[in-house]
This record gives C-alpha cells, sequence and structure tokens, in this order.
C-alpha cells in the first residue's frame, strides 16, 4: 500500500552535525541542570530522545520520514 523505505545516509553534511549534535547536547544538559529542582529523569529522557531525533533527522535520505523525524524534533520542543 505505501512504498516508504528507510534510506539512511551518510555523508559531510551529517557527519558534521552529528557531531556538533552529540558535543552541544551534554553542554546544553549541563547548563540547565542547576535550575531543574524536581524531575530530573524526565528532562534527561527528554533530552536524549531530542539528541536521537535531531541525528535521525539529520540521516534520512526519504523525504517522507526526514518530515516525520523534523516534526516529532519540533513537537518536543
Amino acid at each position: 500500500y505505501s512504498n516508504i523505505n528507510l534510506y539512511i545516509g551518510i555523508d559531510g553534511i551529517f557527519l558534521s552535525s552529528a557531531v556538533l549534535t552529540t558535543f552541544l547536547i551534554p553542554i546544553r544538559i549541563s547548563v540547565g541542570w542547576s535550575s531543574i529542582k524536581s524531575y530530573k529523569k524526565e528532562y534527561m529522557i527528554a533530552f536524549l530522545i531530542r539528541e536521537s531525533l535531531m541525528i535521525a533527522v539529520s540521516r534520512m535520505s526519504d523525504f517522507l520520514l526526514f518530515h516525520v523525524f523534523f516534526e516529532s524534533v519540533s513537537i518536543s520542543m
């Protein structure tokens, strides 16, 4: 019924965005850690899910799946 295939590509743009994402997420977590008084576990879960979605967005070669992952990152913000 559907013609959706999962195509994952790796190129220079993906590599630079993945390195930047994995470098900046721990910095963002450590900066915001002191301001979070409760729900620290949920805070960490949200950031790690957002990081994995941002990496998935940059790897998608199929436009429909790119849009799905892009919107899922936008919802979590």
